[in-house]
């Protein structure tokens, strides 16, 4: 059975850069974690709202907290609590009863 994955990792501080670490970790799970569908919210909303725009990023950031609540569970990556949105995708996981994982980069390889 398959387990539905929520990636949290910082983004707006260096979006090109953040891109390629979300890459990394969605190649890291799949390649390691054979039951585990990993949801990015990074690949499903980037491309669709502009980060530097408020109402995009809260709409963006109500998206991402409604998916996240969906999932079964949270793995959390990278510095993130220099990230108001991951310190947030945290804080709902919790207050939710969702299981949170961290990594660190050298398990990933980041």
């Amino acid at each position: 059975m398959s387990k539905f994955v929520y990636i949290c990792h910082p983004y707006s501080a260096n979006p090109a850069a953040n891109r390629v670490k979300f890459d990394k970790i969605f190649r890291f799970i799949r390649n390691n974690f054979k039951e585990v569908v990993p949801f990015s919210p990074v690949h499903a909303f980037s491309e669709f709202y502009d980060d530097i725009k408020e109402e995009d990023r809260k709409e963006v950031l109500k998206l991402c907290t409604d998916v996240l609540k969906k999932c079964d569970e949270v793995w959390v990556f990278g510095n993130w609590e220099s990230s108001e949105g991951c310190r947030l995708e945290v804080k709902t996981a919790e207050e939710s009863g969702i299981k949170i994982k961290f990594f660190n980069d050298e398990e990933v390889g980041l």
